[in-house]
Formats: C-alpha cells, structure tokens, sequence
C-alpha cells in the first residue's frame, strides 16, 4: 500500500516546479549578454530624413517627445526615462521628418558604482533603446545605437550596451549596429549599477 497521500505529491511536484522555474530564470531571465562597439563590424544605413536630438535634462525635453514615448500616457516608461535622466542619464531622441520614431539613454562610466564589466570614466553604456512600434523593422534602433557611439563615445573611451539572453530582436539589432558580444553574466539591478534605486 501507498503512504504517499495528495497533499505530500502536490508539495513534491511543487518543489519540482519551482527548481525549474528558478533554473530556467538563472540561465535565460535573469541574465544579460554585454557587448562593446566593433569600428570593424559593418554600420548601419541611416534612414533619409533621419535626427538625432540629445537632452541632459528632463525641462529641456519637448512635451511632444514625452507624449510620443509615453504613447499619450498609456505607456509608464516615461517616468523611468525620466528617472534615468536625474541620475545622469542622456535621453537621445530619433525623428523621421520630424516625428519621434525611437530613443535611448546613455550615461558615463563614471556615472556607474559597477557594471558587468570595467567601465573607464569616459566608456558609455547605452540602455533602453527602443522604436516606436509603428516604425519597427526599419532600422531605426540599430541607427540610433551607431549615432550616439559617433556623437558620444569615440574616440574618447569605449561604447557597451546591453540586453537579455533572450530577447533575439534586441540581440539581432545590437549586433546589426556594429556591436560585439564579450560576455554573457547575471543581470544587476539599477540599485548595483549606479548606487540609486529604481
């Protein structure tokens, strides 16, 4: 006769499920592939009609920037750009004949208590890269990388960025602008990363 009863097999099997989960959170969620810019590697087109602005602070930005990223208030990020930017964070903002198609963030090495490798005070990491979903497949995120390494990063230090071991259309992008994948580590938070909570 059996001695197992339900309940014992139900926290068994849970126990089970909750290893995996972790296993599976350890080796794609919570870890992040590092890349540096390669000069060598091919540059992406810049699309015609293309622009690139720069703001160092959160009152220099166009209202119509924050309604085109916040999708008119339906999308929280904005707040976290804007966060970024009061922790010397460099908001750079993509146009297409005017409208915003896309933005990043930047910010110094010098800005940074640790990051995933060792940043000299003049390296920039780029971070939170995205196109608006109606001007996706065009390039735009893979530009706006390569433009902010010309205008920031050389020939003073090195340019790093950064993304999830899973999110392929970010990893097809980084490597499309001419970055170079040089690890594969566990994620930090922003709170390890430049000493200021989230």
């Amino acid at each position: 006769m059996n001695s197992s009863s339900p309940c014992s097999k139900r926290a068994l099997w849970r126990r089970a499920f909750d290893r995996l989960v972790s296993a599976y959170n350890w080796r794609f969620r919570k870890r992040q592939h590092v890349y540096v810019f390669d000069s060598s590697l091919t540059a992406p087109t810049f699309p015609p009609g293309w622009n690139v602005e720069r703001f160092e602070r959160v009152e220099d930005v166009a209202a119509d920037v924050w309604d085109a990223l916040g999708d008119g208030g339906r999308d929280p990020s904005v707040a976290d750009d804007q966060t970024e930017m009061r922790a010397r964070g460099v908001l750079w903002v993509a146009r297409l004949g005017g409208t915003v198609v896309g933005a990043a963030v930047s910010r110094r090495g010098r800005d940074f208590v640790r990051w995933f490798v060792r940043l000299g005070a003049n390296d920039i990491v780029i971070f939170r890269v995205r196109t608006l979903p109606a001007y996706r497949g065009r390039g735009i995120a893979a530009a706006l990388l390569r433009a902010i390494v010309m205008r920031e990063a050389l020939p003073a230090g090195e340019a790093y960025t950064d993304c999830r071991t899973f999110n392929l259309s970010s990893i097809r992008m980084i490597e499309k602008a001419g970055f170079r994948r040089i690890a594969t580590v566990k994620s930090l938070t922003r709170q390890e990363a430049i000493g200021v909570a989230a």
